[in-house]
């Protein structure tokens, strides 16, 4: 603890909890700073200020929506380059396809985007996967456009672990929205935000709690792993005092299908 105070955190808890994020401050801004008090581990959800106390390590990288040139991405160089080729959702087939679908559009510094057609592709709606703790960037998730026929992973990144955050860091407060599909969580949009998606019942059975959300709301897909995978993660955050609501669907659809 007294590292961390060292670097000018001072944490509101014990174990995952946050802090004020002190280059934020002389700033002139208030920011949510992640921190682990056991570990010394801290991470700015919006400057990408990040590092482990008592190690000497930190990191003063913006925040995953601006994406530095050239930095220690678990992504690569290629998860970077084909995301900085994708277009804003405003006025994009993504965006059609989305309204369409009776999705709320997500805020023009989340992590959906459109990507225009290529000799090898075609055009797709684009999600930027980071790990869920920690904002690196891993990989990328397609769906592609208009028939919305097939999605697809970027061949060769790893997801496990990784959310596309529909909402940016910095909208994430007391209260956070989880859905296995881009569409669900945009459904569920209408009611509650903000919203990230962890692309399958996987990902969000293993959800990690993070430290100073209060608040956690499950969309559940109407299948056996869906069901499963909400009641593994609610009983986990609720094990660490977090309030857990989990909204149904009926038998074999999800949010986006109703």
């Amino acid at each position: 603890m007294t590292e961390l105070q060292d670097l000018g955190i001072h944490p509101k808890g014990r174990g995952e909890t946050r802090a004020d994020c002190p280059h934020c401050l002389a700033d002139g801004k208030q920011n949510t700073l992640g921190v682990n008090t056991e570990s010394g581990v801290y991470h700015c959800f919006r400057c990408g200020w990040s590092g482990k106390a008592g190690d000497g390590s930190s990191t003063d990288g913006p925040s995953v929506r601006t994406l530095p040139t050239k930095a220690k991405q678990r992504g690569g160089d290629k998860v970077i380059d084909i995301w900085r080729r994708a277009l804003a959702l405003s006025g994009s087939p993504a965006e059609a396809h989305l309204l369409s679908r009776n999705c709320r559009l997500p805020p023009a510094d989340g992590d959906l985007r459109f990507l225009p057609a290529t000799d090898r592709y075609p055009p797709s709606m684009v999600g930027l996967v980071t790990d869920a703790v920690t904002g690196e960037p891993m990989t990328l998730h397609f769906t592609n456009l208009p028939k919305r026929d097939k999605s697809r992973f970027l061949t060769g990144y790893q997801k496990t672990g990784g959310v596309i955050r529909l909402w940016p860091d910095d909208s994430v407060t007391t209260g956070l929205g989880l859905a296995e599909g881009v569409e669900t969580a945009l459904s569920m949009a209408h009611g509650y935000t903000p919203v990230w998606a962890t692309m399958d019942s996987g990902n969000l059975e293993n959800f990690r709690v993070l430290g100073g959300i209060e608040s956690l709301v499950l969309a559940e897909d109407g299948d056996k792993a869906g069901r499963e995978a909400c009641r593994a993660c609610a009983e986990r955050w609720i094990a660490a005092g977090v309030e857990v609501h989990i909204v149904p669907s009926p038998d074999g659809e999800d949010l986006n299908d109703g």
